[in-house]
């Protein structure tokens, strides 16, 4: 459940921003942010609760895309977060000419079902580790968010999603 998440939202936000290489997006104001990941990860119930600061306990699957928007200002800068979810399951489409406009992946997994993890693993092994870009050494454009740290039994512990994420240089962020 995101209700009392608004901290570690607000905290992904403003890493991504500054994760921004000043030269890849001079003079730009809208950074473009894709959610992938497996079916009932908690995509769109993340994106809800950024951009509408709700909880939408309902689900009901993304057919092909979602977009939202959030403004947000940093350093006396007014940003646009262009936040788009895409489909999986059933409805999975070659996203490959959405990911070309993308500044930042942010690949959601359950922490309660293995195989969530997995096929985050393999779908930045199969398609985003080209788009792996390191700013200033140390942050990439490529976020893991482990989802749903509040319920049991977890299955994905913190060690094993530190180790992928420090092995490929990715940033990790657990959430709930």
């Amino acid at each position: 459940n995101t209700t009392n998440n608004s901290n570690v939202s607000n905290t992904m936000i403003n890493q991504t921003i500054l994760c921004v290489n000043p030269l890849s997006i001079k003079n730009q104001t809208t950074i473009n942010i894709i959610i992938l990941g497996a079916s009932k990860v908690g995509k769109s119930a993340f994106l809800i609760k950024i951009t509408e600061n709700t909880f939408e306990k309902l689900y009901i699957p993304t057919i092909y895309i979602e977009n939202q928007q959030k403004a947000v200002p940093y350093n006396s800068k007014q940003y646009t977060l262009n936040f788009t979810v895409t489909a999986t399951g059933v409805y999975k489409e070659d996203y490959t000419c959405v990911y070309n406009g993308m500044h930042f992946f942010l690949v959601f997994y359950d922490v309660t079902n293995t195989s969530t993890f997995n096929e985050a693993q393999k779908l930045y092994n199969k398609e985003l580790k080209f788009k792996h870009m390191h700013y200033n050494y140390e942050v990439s454009n490529i976020f893991f968010v482990g989802n749903k740290v509040d319920e049991i039994p977890r299955q994905v512990t913190l060690e094993m999603s530190e180790e992928f994420c420090e092995k490929n240089k990715i940033k990790l962020f657990e959430i709930s």
